[in-house]
C-alpha cells in the first residue's frame, strides 16, 4: 500500500513538469518564428529578401508576380489619380485640340495599361486624331481614329468604325494584344501595322519600320513635354500615391 501511494504522489509532479516543458517549447517556438525573417535575412543576405518573403507570405509572392508584368507608366498613374487627372486631360487636350477625343484615348489606354504617349503617338500616326479618317488599300479599307482595317475587324459596321469610343477600344485592345504577344513596343507596333504573321516570320516591311520610327519620335516629344508641363508638378511614391508638389 505504501509503494502504490508513493507512485501516485509522483504523478502530479510529472504532469506539472510535462506542462512546464511544453510551455517552454511553445514559447521558444514563438520566439524563433517571430525572429525568423530577420535571422534568415542575415544568413541569406538582402538580395534574397523577395524570395524569402514569397515562401513565408504567399500574398507577397502574388504582388511580386503582378509587378513582374508590364510596368505602369507614370502618366497612367497620374491619370488614374483624382489629384492629377484633370492636368493630364488638360495636357492631351492641348495636343489633340479635342477634350472628348483625349478622354477616350486616355480611358482606353488606362484600361489596357498602355502608356498614354504611346497611344496618342499611334493615333497621330494613323489618323492625325481625325475620327473620320479613311485610307483605301488594294483590297481593304482602314477607318477611324486608330485606322481599324475592315478585314481585321469584319464584325464592325461602318458607323462603329467611325465611333471614336468603339474605334479606340478596339485599336488599343489590339495593341495590348500585340504587346503581350511580342513582349516589346517595337515589335508590337510593327504587328499593329503589318500583321502578326509577317513580324513573327521576320518579314517586316521597311515601310513598317519607318512607321514605327515615326511613332517613337512623336512619342518621345510627347513624353518630354508631359514631364515639363505635368509630371514635374507631382510626386509618385512607392505605393503609386500621387501628391502635388508645385501648384499651377
Amino acid at each position: 500500500m505504501t509503494y502504490i501511494s508513493a507512485n501516485k504522489s509522483l504523478y502530479p509532479k510529472k504532469i506539472l513538469l510535462a506542462v512546464f516543458i511544453f510551455a517552454l517549447v511553445v514559447l521558444a517556438g514563438k520566439i524563433i518564428y517571430t525572429n525568423f525573417d530577420s535571422m534568415a535575412m542575415s544568413i541569406l543576405g538582402a538580395d534574397e529578401e523577395v524570395h524569402l518573403a514569397s515562401i513565408i507570405a504567399p500574398d507577397q509572392f502574388h504582388l511580386q508576380a503582378i509587378k513582374g508584368g508590364r510596368a505602369t507608366d507614370p502618366a497612367l498613374t497620374l491619370y488614374r489619380s483624382e489629384a492629377a487627372r484633370a492636368d493630364v486631360l488638360w495636357f492631351y487636350t492641348h495636343i489633340t485640340g479635342d477634350s472628348e477625343i483625349s478622354r477616350i484615348i486616355l480611358d482606353n489606354a488606362s484600361k489596357n495599361n498602355i502608356p498614354p504617349a504611346l497611344a496618342f503617338a499611334l493615333a497621330w500616326e494613323e489618323s492625325r486624331y481625325q475620327i473620320r479618317a479613311v485610307n483605301k488599300n488594294a483590297t481593304s479599307i482602314d477607318r477611324g481614329l486608330f485606322q481599324l482595317n475592315n478585314k481585321a475587324f469584319p464584325k464592325l459596321t461602318e458607323r462603329e468604325f467611325f465611333n471614336p469610343e468603339t474605334n479606340a477600344h478596339n485599336g488599343l485592345t489590339h495593341l495590348s494584344y500585340c504587346l503581350d504577344l511580342s513582349g516589346n513596343e517595337v515589335a508590337a507596333l510593327a504587328m499593329y501595322n503589318a500583321g502578326t504573321t509577317k513580324v513573327r516570320n521576320n518579314n517586316t516591311p521597311k515601310r513598317t519600320l519607318d512607321y514605327v520610327s515615326r511613332i517613337f519620335s512623336y512619342r518621345e516629344g510627347l513624353d518630354k513635354l508631359f514631364v515639363q508641363q505635368v509630371a514635374a508638378r507631382y510626386k509618385i511614391d512607392e505605393d503609386n500615391r500621387v501628391k502635388a508638389v508645385v501648384s499651377r
